[in-house]
């Protein structure tokens, strides 16, 4: 009797730590493929600014930001009417939405905040 309970115990605990080890490394793998928003800021405070332009006859989005002496512009083609770019948070830009020749068809302006990993801003 005494080594069927103990032949039990070794099982179960082989079993436990096996899921244990299955369960660790699987939530660990699978934060990689999450899109988090607020997981706090990127590296140097960076953003993935992502949207959708509703505009026809845009082909870019253009971020220019004014700080102080200096000016930061970062230019993205549009796909299939959607955007991606990485920007600095914390900061307020002017957005241009130019057409296939770079011609300034529309101006906004945008706040991207900082903390964030991911915004997202339709135009």
């Amino acid at each position: 009797m005494n080594n069927k309970l103990l032949l039990g115990i070794v099982v179960g605990m082989i079993i436990g730590l096996v899921l244990g080890v299955f369960t660790s490394f699987f939530f660990n793998f699978s934060s990689l493929f999450i899109d988090s928003t607020n997981s706090g800021a990127g590296t140097h405070n960076q953003v993935q600014v992502k949207g959708t332009i509703s505009e026809t006859g845009i082909s870019w989005i253009q971020f220019i930001n004014f700080s102080g002496n200096t000016t930061t512009t970062t230019t993205a083609p549009i796909t299939h009417r959607a955007y991606n770019v990485s920007i600095v948070g914390g900061q307020s830009y002017n957005v241009y939405l130019l057409d296939q020749h770079g011609a300034d068809q529309k101006q906004l302006s945008l706040y991207v905040p900082s903390g964030v990993t991911t915004f997202y801003a339709d135009f």
